[in-house]
C-alpha cells in the first residue's frame, strides 16, 4: 500500500528535486497558503464490474512549518472461482518534510520522506481551490485549516 498512496498523489499534483523559503520570489505564496495547514484525503477504488475489490483510504497532513505527515489504510478482497476467497488489509503511516518551488513559471511541491527519498509534483491549483475532484476511482478531497500541527 506504501506505493499506492505515492501513486495516488501523484495524479493530485501530476508527477514529474529542494528548503521552503517563505519570503523568497521563487515560491509560489498562493499555493502555500492553499496547502499549508490543509489535509488531502485520497480514496481509491477498484472498478465496481470486477468481482474483486480493492480500496485504499490516505490522508496527507502538510504542516505551515514545513512538515508533513501521511496515514493510509487499504484492503482487498479476492473471490475464487471454487469458493477460494482471500482477503487482506494494511496501514501505515509516513512522514517528512515539504516545500514549494517554482521553476519556469510553474509552481511544484517535493516531498521529502524520512527516509530520505523526494518526489517532485507539480502542483494543480485548480483542483487545490475547487476542495473536491474526482480523476477515475479516485476521489480527492482538501480541508483547510485541518491539521493540528506542533509550528
Amino acid at each position: 500500500m506504501k506505493t499506492t498512496f505515492l501513486i495516488q498523489i501523484c495524479i493530485l499534483f501530476s508527477q514529474i528535486s529542494i528548503s521552503q523559503n517563505k519570503s523568497s520570489n521563487n515560491v509560489d505564496l498562493e499555493a502555500f497558503k492553499l496547502i499549508a495547514g490543509s489535509q488531502v484525503v485520497v480514496y481509491s477504488r477498484t472498478s465496481y464490474i470486477s468481482d474483486n475489490s480493492a480500496s485504499s483510504l490516505s490522508y496527507y497532513n502538510f504542516c505551515k512549518n514545513g512538515t508533513f505527515f501521511i496515514n493510509y489504510d487499504g484492503s482487498f478482497s479476492v473471490e475464487g472461482t471454487y469458493g477460494g476467497n482471500a482477503h487482506g488489509s494494511s496501514s501505515g503511516v509516513n512522514y517528512g518534510n515539504w516545500k514549494l518551488v517554482k521553476e519556469n513559471n510553474e509552481t511544484y511541491m517535493i516531498m521529502t520522506f524520512a527516509n530520505g527519498s523526494f518526489n517532485k509534483y507539480s502542483v494543480n491549483k485548480k483542483f487545490l481551490k475547487q476542495g473536491r475532484w474526482r480523476i477515475g476511482n479516485v476521489q480527492y478531497a482538501i480541508q483547510r485549516n485541518k491539521v493540528n500541527c506542533k509550528d
